[in-house]
């Protein structure tokens, strides 16, 4: 888990990935590979969800993620 740096604006399996950078595709490309899911589905900074948590378990228990925001412009995942 951790912020990414990446702009994504939604995050979908098989998300047409052209219009992100290289790095970022690398990731996505990575990830599905991998069979990792990720967790985060609203924007932590922006209209942005750079803030990510990848687990290997798609069913997993993480559907209670908070998003809070008390002096920043990124959101805390809680």
């Amino acid at each position: 888990m951790g912020d990414f740096n990446y702009a994504f604006v939604q995050w979908l399996p098989g998300q047409n990935v052209d219009r992100l950078s290289n790095d970022a595709t690398k990731f996505c490309e990575w990830s599905d590979d991998n069979f990792l899911v990720q967790h985060v589905t609203s924007p932590t900074r922006k209209n942005a969800i750079s803030d990510l948590i990848v687990t290997d378990e798609p069913d997993s228990k993480l559907t209670d993620l908070d998003l809070w925001s008390p002096t920043s412009d990124h959101k805390t995942v809680k």
